[in-house]
């Protein structure tokens, strides 16, 4: 479908758009195009209805077509997405467009080129003459078809990435109705919400201005995101710094004298950037986005080489845990309420599994034992709860959690000493004593490396590839930290995704699911439907896991209940 705007780079949602046309390529090279008159026709869009029911769907980023032709032709499922394949053969970002596989593959030439003259950042789909946007559509859908003849001939001969492909256009055709759904936004908390921050905002650059040494009075006050202005400041303390970023920031802090001028300056700065930041993403991002009360998320199948699920536009997967910012999200009616469940400690249990590892294991199936409880005399020889006070204990199985969740990326002892501000050497003990009861886990860690080092794939339980084609120096770190977390994670969330594929059918006309986390689904409902719903949201992630790890290693899903996001 073609509607104004452009799929590829918007991610925003088609039935906010006007159908421009449809396209539907029915044999090789050949395809007709139905225009803005003709979907204007019920007879037309009935008999399209009834011709997409009863075939095959081959689509390019078909949730976004199918979407868009749902308030018209009502559901139709998708049977094939040339973009998933592309992902699935090859998980590197930036290579999954019609247009790049057209040309890269096809030797197409760049059709779309023709539209340049006609759409700009200020302008959709909706400008171009309809005999160039026709035609143009015809290149997509005939383009999108000899891909597809491409693929089959790849999964004829991979046929296990088939199955990956199948699974992601199964969870494409439940995500669509979640994005449909959108998440409602309560807007009268959002104003209160806009109205707080700029008070914050104020109040930390008056804080500024009593600091700095110039005087700034004059132009309203000291700007925080003027760079000259902040290494003015800083200069007059007789600091000089290269760049005001971020980074630059956090290794100057320590290095000035605790209390003055310039130490306070640059902690009112860096305050001032984190709330700036909260205020421009998450109050007036989420204002920007509104549509009919709700906003919209798309949520990207192939938008992560890990393959986690991930959204944009707003990114409903990045909302801090900030309550403030939480509350903004609530259900969508008085008699209705959220329902959150998510998996415990999934990825751990993922990796317990994949390792056949036994000290997690005999822990996690014995629900009357805690495993951070175990751990700390472990790390900490001799410490158990009757010699600290609770304060005390809470700060060790806070150090504790740092090493048990740092496995899944390859925390390192300079790490852990850096955020808790202890030796190295103690750091080092307590990681060396940790992997000591873990040996399992230890010894898979090093068998993904050398599969890394030898070329090899990573491969989930769920048929997922992870591919490493270079290796350097300057990338040797990050991608094997990378390599580490990618089974447990990808696992723990096509586990999640395959849940919520399950239940969005089973769901209908009792509960619409809002939003989903990696490891979380968020459900909205009745009251009164609230614990039947949870009861069956926790029975599909738990089943869900169980196809994997089977009797290996328990998994569990606690399940919370609120008015709004913040509650849960």
């Amino acid at each position: 479908i073609e509607v104004d705007v452009e799929k590829d780079t918007a991610f925003d949602h088609p039935n906010q758009y006007g159908m421009l046309c449809v396209g539907i390529c029915y044999e090789r090279g050949k395809s007709v195009v139905l225009s803005e008159g003709d979907m204007a026709s019920e007879r037309v869009r009935d008999r399209l209805a009834d011709l997409l029911g009863s075939h095959n769907i081959i689509a390019q980023n078909g949730k976004f077509d199918l979407a868009g032709l749902y308030p018209l032709t009502g559901r139709l499922k998708l049977w094939f997405d040339t973009m998933l394949a592309s992902y699935v053969f090859d998980e590197r970002p930036g290579i999954h467009g019609l247009k790049y596989q057209a040309v890269e593959y096809l030797g197409a030439p760049k059709y779309d080129a023709v539209l340049a003259k006609y759409v700009t950042s200020k302008t959709g789909y909706g400008v171009i003459p309809r005999p160039i946007l026709y035609k143009y559509n015809a290149y997509d859908t005939v383009c999108t078809w000899m891909l597809w003849e491409m693929y089959e001939q790849k999964f004829a001969e991979s046929p296990e990435l088939r199955r990956v492909h199948d699974f992601l256009v199964a969870a494409s055709n439940e995500l669509m109705f979640v994005e449909l759904n959108g998440f409602t936004v309560d807007r009268q908390y959002l104003r209160q919400l806009d109205g707080e921050y700029k008070e914050i905002l104020q109040g930390i650059r008056e804080e500024m201005n009593g600091i700095v040494k110039t005087d700034y009075d004059k132009l309203g006050g000291i700007n925080p995101n003027s760079p000259l202005q902040i290494k003015k400041a800083l200069a007059d303390w007789h600091i000089k710094v290269d760049s005001t970023n971020e980074d630059t920031l956090t290794v100057l802090l320590p290095k000035l004298q605790e209390g003055s001028d310039p130490e306070r300056f640059v902690k009112a700065l860096m305050r001032h950037r984190t709330q700036a930041k909260a205020h421009g993403t998450y109050v007036k991002g989420i204002e920007k986005r509104l549509y009919r009360g709700r906003v919209y998320s798309t949520y990207l199948l192939h938008g992560t080489t890990t393959g986690r699920l991930s959204s944009r536009n707003p990114n409903l997967q990045n909302i801090p845990r900030d309550k403030r910012l939480r509350k903004i999200f609530v259900a969508g009616k008085e008699e209705n309420v959220l329902v959150h469940t998510d998996f415990s400690q999934a990825e751990l249990r993922v990796l317990s599994f994949l390792a056949q590892d036994t000290y997690f294991r005999d822990i996690f199936n014995d629900e009357s034992r805690d495993l951070f409880d175990e751990l700390t005399p472990v790390l900490y020889p001799g410490a158990t709860k009757e010699l600290f006070t609770p304060a005390e204990w809470k700060e060790k199985r806070i150090r504790v959690k740092a090493y048990v969740y740092g496995l899944s990326y390859g925390r390192s002892e300079f790490s852990i000493a850096s955020e808790f501000g202890i030796p190295v050497k103690e750091a080092r003990e307590g990681m060396h004593r940790f992997f000591d009861v873990i040996p399992e886990i230890v010894e898979f860690r090093e068998q993904t490396k050398a599969k890394v080092w030898a070329g090899e794939d990573l491969v989930t339980p769920w048929g997922r590839h992870r591919r490493y084609p270079l290796i350097t120096k300057e990338n040797e770190d990050s991608i094997m930290n990378e390599a580490l977390a990618f089974l447990p994670q990808s696992t723990a969330s096509d586990m999640c995704l395959s849940a919520l594929t399950k239940l969005r059918p089973e769901l209908a006309g009792v509960g619409y699911i809002r939003n989903t986390i990696h490891d979380a689904i968020i459900v909205e409902c009745n009251k009164k439907d609230a614990e039947e719903v949870g009861a069956l949201m926790r029975q599909r992630m738990i089943e869900s896991a169980q196809t994997i790890v089977g009797d290996y290693v328990k998994f569990d899903a606690d399940t919370t209940y609120g008015r709004s996001w913040a509650d849960l």
